[in-house]
């Protein structure tokens, strides 16, 4: 670094390079701004993944990027025009917040509303009362946060005539809870920071619950088996997308490169899907996180989807736990609806509830309980954080059943025995 601009303040007298103020430094530059001489397949940005598996990438977009999102998925699913007014809590250093609330609406001269802060309940719906938005952009944990606070009674949504949800699997339960609040159906949509936003999506006109969506115009998609075959309808297989706005690169990092971006401009998105007949997605989860419980293959997805339908769970996540003997498990984090609970007893209700619903080897041996589930900055859940909260101090023999933190609520008449040997990850 050369030279520091300092916005407000004064530097510290020890600061080693040369110091501008900016009033005075941006005075000396002209009001008008021609532009840059670029090509459209120059670098233009870096956007950073969430950091929700892993430790965040930069990923490289090129100049025409933005545009080519905007001709796709802008034009044929949200079709805004320049009255209308976007509002996406989810931030613009996310590829997602980012087309929500520079992309789109400046492509058509249409206005973003921007909020500052943590996405809460209350400013959120005071912003829509008082901006009345008619473009609305959440995330699946955002959407159940607002459908259960007790604010939303009060709420006016009348302004709205669009509800998008992208980033995670939106379930059933927030879909209809939603509805039932505002009269809006949620449009779900999938997309990538490798491609910017979105190339899968539902439409207002055509949609399908628990599908995040068909083929937006402009991008190509196939299903490949292991052996990278085409694989048809009705089958699950991982998804490989093109489109002129993949990234060529992820920035200082060839290997991640060589994994992901494959000949021809085909990204590998690691995510594996099912399409039906007419041409809707389902997706199944991460190929990278198919464990083998009991001799089985488990999806930790399908049983994360089916904990999220019990009406006692407020948010969940299910990942694979590597015991000290290396077999391997599943443990689910839950938040529940209500803190007055016996844990033992939610152990068990969660439990044969997924064995119920799924095949019964699919149950998580071990549910924590947490008040909150940690979020990254993008407002998705933190896996990263919740993989590395996961180790437990346990012999090969026992295999804990409930985990909660010290001074939970529990409901009267819970065995002070049980609670103190659970709390220590074991099972009594």
């Amino acid at each position: 670094m050369e030279t520091l601009i300092i916005v407000n303040g004064k530097a510290s007298v020890d600061v080693p390079v040369e110091t501008k103020q900016a009033d005075a430094w941006l005075s000396t530059f002209s009001d008008r701004l021609p532009p840059a001489n670029t090509h459209r397949n120059e670098m233009a940005l870096w956007m950073y993944t969430s950091g929700s598996t892993g430790r965040p990438k930069g990923i490289v977009h090129l100049q025409h990027d933005m545009a080519y999102t905007a001709h796709s998925y802008g034009r044929h699913v949200l079709k805004l025009t320049p009255n209308d007014v976007c509002f996406s809590p989810p931030k613009i250093f996310f590829s997602y917040g980012f087309g929500n609330s520079i992309t789109f609406p400046y492509s058509v001269g249409a206005t973003s509303l921007l909020m500052p802060g943590k996405p809460e309940p209350a400013p959120i719906f005071a912003a829509i009362a008082q901006y009345r938005p008619t473009v609305f952009f959440g995330l699946p944990t955002l959407y159940t946060i607002l459908t259960k606070a007790p604010e939303i009674r009060e709420a006016d949504f009348s302004s709205l005539r669009l509800a998008v949800s992208a980033a995670e699997i939106l379930s059933p339960d927030v879909f209809n809870a939603w509805k039932a609040l505002t009269g809006l159906e949620i449009v779900e949509c999938l997309g990538s920071t490798e491609l910017l936003n979105v190339y899968l999506s539902n439409i207002p006109e055509k949609k399908r619950l628990g599908a995040v969506g068909v083929r937006v115009p402009g991008y190509e998609l196939v299903l490949k088996d292991q052996r990278g075959e085409d694989i048809a309808d009705g089958r699950e297989g991982v998804l490989w997308v093109r489109g002129h706005s993949s990234t060529p690169l992820y920035w200082n990092s060839p290997e991640k490169t060589a994994e992901v971006i494959r000949e021809g401009g085909w990204i590998c998105s690691g995510d594996r899907f099912v399409r039906d007949a007419d041409g809707f997605y389902f997706f199944r989860g991460r190929d990278d996180e198919l464990v083998k419980i009991s001799g089985q293959w488990v999806h930790p997805l399908e049983v994360q989807l089916c904990l999220a339908d019990h009406p006692a769970v407020r948010e969940c996540a299910v990942l694979a736990l590597e015991l000290p003997d290396r077999r391997m498990t599943l443990k689910a984090f839950v938040a529940m609806n209500d803190d007055a609970f016996d844990p033992e007893q939610a152990t068990r209700m969660l439990q044969d509830h997924v064995k119920q619903k799924l095949l019964p080897y699919k149950y998580p041996r071990i549910i924590q309980f947490l008040p909150e589930l940690p979020k990254t900055g993008t407002g998705k859940i933190d896996r990263q954080t919740l993989s590395q909260s996961a180790v437990i101090d346990a012999s090969p023999s026992l295999i804990p059943t409930a985990v909660y933190p010290e001074g939970f609520r529990r409901s009267p008449g819970a065995d002070p025995s049980a609670t103190a040997a659970l709390a220590k990850g074991v099972t009594p």
